[in-house]
């Protein structure tokens, strides 16, 4: 009788705690362009018209079929085309920022079919308020006006509010560095050491390891000095292609700022690139990708009053033999409190 007026217990504090919840169902999906980095004209595509337009519908029913309150795609090419027929089709509204253009003055520019960017989308029943959108790097890239043939890092907001809280919610691009800056120091000079790197590449391939270990650091912190601007102490929400690994410094400096991984409520090892799985990256890529394994997006929060209920990949299995992306989503599940 004791235990089960325990358990009976239990299950009071437990309603307790979910009554005056909301419910929040995020997906942060790295969208696939399906182009090569390299045409003048026009950019070069690893297939046909219709194959790259039938891996979108697959994302467009795998969202319908999902119905997330927040979608943050991150690559999604055609902007902002896409992105508003995305909106109207799914019944969401939102905003989108370029981060790799060309060179571009408003509809005109070359490679022709190059605009990729983020989209971050909000259920329209939401009261959702834009923010801001900001690139940490790239020569001149705005959503009319580009000068840059690279992937530029961004991160763009907004808030939403739910159960009485405002609600932060950022999607990101980053461009990681290293994994392991010491491995990867350790390898270069192993490699000088056996002789399969001459001085000159050695050097250059040192500099360029450390260049981009600083860079990536960099970038958390000025994601974090970006966020903490707009949301302050508020909940948020931090979603996208971050391109780090769970166990990297990157991760680390985020983990002391207070975000935690909702895949804390997922199941197995969650590589969002996964070489010996994803058929895009099978048919198209070469055999250094096919054997890469890694968690490279993320959905992270921090603050109070809100806590991760479930988290699983998505778009993950192919239909009629085909993936929508070279790399899978990644799904979660929040409860929002109200404030007392």
């Amino acid at each position: 009788m004791k235990t089960r007026g325990l358990c009976i217990a239990a299950i009071f504090l437990l309603l307790s705690a979910v009554l005056g919840a909301e419910s929040l169902k995020v997906v942060a999906f790295p969208v696939w362009s399906g182009l090569k980095d390299s045409g003048f004209f026009t950019a070069r595509e690893y297939e046909e018209p219709d194959e790259r337009a039938f891996r979108l519908d697959i994302m467009k029913s795998g969202l319908q079929a999902l119905n997330p309150d927040l979608a943050m795609l991150t690559g999604l090419n055609g902007l902002p085309k896409t992105a508003e027929e995305l909106s109207e089709e799914l019944g969401y509204n939102g905003m989108y920022s370029v981060n790799k253009g060309g060179v571009r003055i408003g509809v005109v520019g070359l490679p022709w079919n190059l605009r990729e960017g983020s989209v971050l989308l909000v259920r329209e029943e939401y009261d959702f308020q834009p923010l801001e959108s900001k690139r940490f790097s790239g020569l001149f890239i705005k959503n009319t006006l580009s000068m840059g043939v690279k992937t530029a890092p961004q991160i763009m907001g907004g808030k939403i509010t739910l159960a009485g809280r405002e609600v932060y919610v950022f999607t990101v691009h980053w461009i990681g560095g290293p994994a392991h800056p010491e491995k990867d120091l350790q390898d270069l000079t192993k490699q000088y050491a056996d002789g399969n790197l001459e001085g000159d590449a050695y050097i250059k391939a040192v500099r360029e390891s450390v260049r981009r270990s600083e860079e990536s650091l960099s970038l958390v912190y000025s994601t974090l000095g970006f966020i903490n601007s707009l949301a302050g102490e508020a909940p948020v929400i931090l979603a996208g292609s971050l391109n780090i690994t769970p166990d990297s410094r990157e991760m680390e400096a985020l983990s002391q700022a207070g975000f935690k991984d909702a895949w804390e409520k997922g199941s197995g090892s969650g590589y969002t690139l996964d070489g010996q799985r994803n058929l895009n990256i099978r048919r198209f890529y070469g055999s250094d990708e096919r054997d890469r394994r890694e968690r490279l997006d993320y959905v992270l929060y921090r603050g109070e009053g809100i806590t991760v209920r479930k988290a699983e990949l998505v778009f993950d299995s192919p239909t009629f033999g085909v993936h929508p992306s070279d790399r899978f989503g990644v799904y979660a599940h929040f409860d929002v409190q109200s404030e007392e």
